[in-house]
């Protein structure tokens, strides 16, 4: 049975009456607990007999100072008080049983036993604190009166008969030093009228000379958290103000240190965006956030990710429900939200896990937020932000579908002028998104012509001009060759509707039922829903061939269904290359041009030898000819190296992924000096003795004895005798070879490591660097910085035991000691320390890592790329004990006797207190 506020204290008297006449009776277990509290009053040096904890919120208002810390882990004594007065106990139950059961409500009476009877008489009405001598005399002398009487004067006004009695609070408090911090704390939970605790915020903020330290400001922040009347509508906008403008104003400021490493941070942040999740004010905790960071913007580093998702979500809630938003903006809540998610992205977009919670939580706002009209352009501004933090969402096939269909939906929605900043918004979607396959591009780009098409007509041909002009030079700039748009019959069939480029001769059907246009020779439908490569189907017996379709004929006898309708048309197909032949002619153009160039000779701009015109490359020194550009991708599947003019392996038939890697067509020196083919190992001039002639990609010829000569020994190195072993970089397994001498990687893989399609980091900021800042030599410029070290390479650690052991990145993943060549960099390279709070106690993580490592590599999680970050300059050192060699992450102690210290050299940071800051937090 639940009653009403101001009947609260008469309740519990008549309960307290009813417990204490049954308790007479002698037949119940907890008249044995309730019996210990008469030897509380006995000691006369206030020491506690009693070791129960709930009593202990009791023991802080009556001493001076409490030295006991177990205060801090038990509940306050609010919230025994008044969860004992809604819940009905049951005084049959023991202490432990009712733990079990209903432990609150037993030891709620027994909190509310302990504080009657310090205040009054429990058979008589509850009298106002002024009123009551008890209390009032020696309250100067005596501070555990005044606390008392500050105790009373909070929990009167808790009833609706009674006045906020403001100035008797202010009154007591002026006779008050400083409160102890447990009987602040409670204090500040009991939910009293929020003048009032307005009042004791106030008088700590000026007791404590005008500011919040590390340790007040958790304290405050936390019991108010605590208070009920946070839950309270009437009460809630009250409790706001003090936090915002009694608490969060005078934490930190210029001039002031403020020791933010030692607040505990995670359980502070994720109680207090609870509280406000729960009332669905997202625009206050927001307003709270900026004021915190405006105020000590170094903690950054230190609030958990758990917070920021927290805050995402609540502003999404906020921006989907019409009450809760009220007279802001919807437009305005995608601002706040995407600002808060910049921030999380920047701060823990190093972890995966991190960063794939904070991506589910900003894309569903993305789509659920109002207007609805601007999904598309909140959707493709979230996988831009991303991008630009340098932290990509790969988007897989469902998510690409989407983004195309809300484009779609906004061309036929939209007038063409904001058509336009649509296709560019999706043009830049594109560029960014190098995995996806380049079939979607194209089924895509089809989709979105079509749309303009049907809802816009011809008006719309400038924007499909954008579209195909975008489209081909994405398929330029990713080396796919083979692919033309021509070929594709979504895309051919709406750029003719618009009057763009040659109408095709004819149209031409299937046996699967796909229409295709005259240039493609492949049906599209075929090669898709078969693993074969089906080029097309006889639509007589409906038997599937490879080959492309020519001139042909079925084995039932039926001529194919491209060449049936070329006739038809009154068009031929050349019997060499299946071009469509114009009407009249006889002579295959394509054919003609090609064998012309065949008689031609041109001169190599290297070697000033002459070759053909058609060739790719010169066969003597195997550079590429410019007027017929290649390249080279990466099969994952056998590890082999094909042409980009091949869509599928030559030796396992696999097909090309949009993920491979590709790198220009580069011959790789051998130690001899020869120049070989890239795609082969073998070194002809040191197989054979005599020089090397390279030609098309084709099986290399039976060498007497294949080896080549190592760049690093000079040795010759028997490919019988290589060693072969696999790295990852990223998500990409490569086989490298190793010379059998000094362990130093195949010259032509060192080139294939050096290709701008693998992923490389920058040693100063650990970002992906992008592949088109990297030159074709490995070198890039960033953070100020010329890099030229290829961390792809493998390299061997000196440290370790084991010789053998090859390790990728710039330090070695056994012993965390940096790679050789590291010494030997121009630009300095620095360590950082994290702060990151992972454990149940939440403690500071504490880790040292290298300035190129993203994420701790003892807690894993990902860095700040913050100005605020703990840096401090890298070097070894000697134990001037153990005579240990230390690494640079091996900070201020040594890491083998944990004696040693490390030599007292100035810290290089960031920050001008660095050298502070490094000693403080180790």
């Amino acid at each position: 049975m639940r009653f009403p506020k101001e009947k609260l204290f008469k309740h519990f008297i008549y309960r307290n009456a009813i417990l204490s006449s049954i308790l007479e009776m002698g037949r119940f277990p907890l008249m044995r607990e309730l019996s210990e509290l008469g030897l509380l009053t006995q000691s006369s040096n206030f020491e506690w007999v009693n070791a129960d904890a709930s009593l202990h919120p009791f023991r802080a208002l009556e001493l001076d100072a409490l030295k006991d810390l177990s205060v801090l882990t038990v509940p306050l004594f609010h919230a025994l008080f008044f969860s004992s007065l809604y819940q009905t106990f049951d005084p049959s139950l023991t202490k432990r049983e009712a733990a079990l059961i209903s432990g609150l409500s037993v030891a709620g009476h027994r909190c509310i036993s302990r504080i009657l009877s310090l205040f009054m008489n429990p058979s008589v009405g509850y009298p106002h604190p002024r009123n009551s001598p008890s209390l009032m005399q020696g309250a100067s002398n005596q501070p555990k009166c005044v606390h008392l009487k500050i105790a009373a004067l909070l929990i009167n006004s808790m009833t609706a008969d009674s006045q906020v009695d403001t100035q008797s609070l202010a009154s007591v408090l002026y006779e008050v030093d400083v409160l102890p911090t447990q009987v602040l704390a409670s204090f500040l939970s009991i939910p009293a009228s929020p003048k009032l605790l307005k009042l004791i915020v106030d008088h700590t903020v000026r007791t404590n000379g005008g500011h919040l330290d590390a340790a007040l400001f958790p304290l405050l922040l936390g019991s108010l958290l605590s208070n009920d009347n946070f839950f309270t509508a009437s009460y809630f906008d009250a409790m706001h103000a003090v936090v915002r403008n009694h608490v969060l104003l005078h934490v930190g400021g210029k001039g002031i240190h403020f020791d933010y490493v030692s607040v505990r941070w995670t359980p502070l942040m994720n109680k207090w965006a609870r509280v406000y999740t729960k009332k669905l004010k997202a625009y206050e905790l927001y307003e709270c956030y900026q004021i915190l960071l405006g105020n000590v913007p170094a903690a950054e580093t230190k609030l958990p990710c758990s917070f920021y998702v927290r805050l995402i979500g609540l502003i999404m809630d906020c921006g989907v429900n019409k009450d809760a938003v009220g007279s802001q903006s919807r437009r305005d809540c995608w601002e706040r939200l995407r600002e808060v998610a910049v921030q999380a992205l920047r701060l823990f977009g190093g972890n995966p896990n991190d960063l794939r919670v904070v991506w589910t939580v900003l894309l569903k706002a993305a789509l659920t937020l109002e207007p609805l009209s601007d999904d598309w352009q909140r959707t493709l501004e979230a996988y831009h932000i991303c991008a630009q933090s340098c932290h990509l969402v790969k988007v897989d096939r469902g998510g690409f579908l989407q983004v195309v269909r809300l484009v779609g939906a906004t061309i036929v929605r939209e007038p063409l002028d904001a058509v336009e900043q649509a296709i560019i918004k999706f043009l830049e979607f594109l560029k960014e998104q190098r995995n996806a396959s380049f079939m979607w591009l194209l089924d895509g780009v089809g989709v979105l012509l079509s749309d303009l098409w049907n809802t816009h007509g011809a008006k719309a041909r400038p924007h499909a001009l954008l579209l195909q002009d975008a489209l081909q030079k994405i398929l330029n700039d990713r080396n796919i060759t083979g692919v033309t748009l021509e070929n594709n019959p979504t895309i051919k069939r709406t750029l003719e509707w618009f009057s763009i480029g040659e109408a095709t001769p004819f149209w031409w059907q299937c046996g699967c039922g796909a229409e295709l246009p005259a240039s493609s020779k492949r049906c599209i439908g075929c090669l898709r829903s078969s693993t074969s490569k089906i080029s097309w189907t006889c639509g007589q017996c409906g038997e599937c061939h490879r080959s492309p379709c020519h001139c042909q004929i079925c084995n039932c006898g039926a001529v194919n269904p491209r060449c049936s309708m070329a006739t038809k048309s009154g068009y031929a197909l050349c019997k060499d290359c299946g071009e469509t032949l114009a009407r009249g002619d006889l002579c295959c153009q394509r054919c003609k041009q090609h064998n012309m160039k065949a008689s031609q000779r041109v001169v190599c701009r290297r070697c000033r030898s002459s070759h053909g015109a058609n060739n790719l490359y010169c066969p003597f020194c195997f550079i590429v000819n410019t007027e017929r550009p290649l390249h080279l991708w990466h099969c994952g599947a056998c590890q082999e190296y094909n042409y980009s003019t091949w869509s599928s392996c030559q030796g396992c038939r696999a097909v090309r992924k949009a993920e491979c890697i590709t790198m220009p067509f580069l011959p790789w020196l051998c130690g001899c000096g020869a120049a070989n083919h890239p795609c082969r190992l073998v070194c002809e001039t040191c197989s054979s003795g005599v020089p090397s002639v390279g030609g098309k990609k084709e099986k290399a010829k039976a060498l007497p004895s294949p080896s080549y000569t190592c760049v690093a020994c000079q040795n010759k190195c028997f490919m019988a005798n290589v060693t072969q072993t696999k790295i990852t970089i990223g998500t990409i397994s490569l086989r490298i070879h190793i010379c059998e001498h000094c362990k130093v990687v195949h010259p032509r893989d060192r080139v294939v490591l050096s290709a701008s399609s693998l992923s490389r980091h920058c040693m100063i900021c650990s970002s992906v660097v992008d592949q088109e800042k990297i030159s074709s030599d490995g070198e890039f410029y960033h953070c100020g910085a010329l890099q030229r070290l290829n961390e792809n390479i493998p390299f061997r650690c000196c440290y370790c035991k084991e010789t053998t052991y090859l390790s990728v990145g710039f330090h070695c993943s056994n012993c965390g000691w940096p790679r050789p060549e590291i010494e030997n960099v121009s630009q300095p390279y620095f360590i950082w320390q994290c702060l990151k709070e992972i454990l149940s106690d939440s403690a500071c993580c504490g880790t040292w890592n290298y300035s190129w490592c993203s994420q701790c590599t003892s807690c894993g999680q990902g860095r700040s790329n913050s100005p605020w970050e703990y840096q401090a300059r890298a070097y070894s050192w000697q134990c001037d004990r153990c005579l240990n060699f230390n690494r640079p992450i091996d900070v201020l102690k040594c890491s083998h006797c944990a004696k040693g210290t490390q030599p007292a050299l100035m810290y290089l940071t960031n920050n001008e207190s660095s050298f502070t800051q490094c000693n403080m937090t180790t």
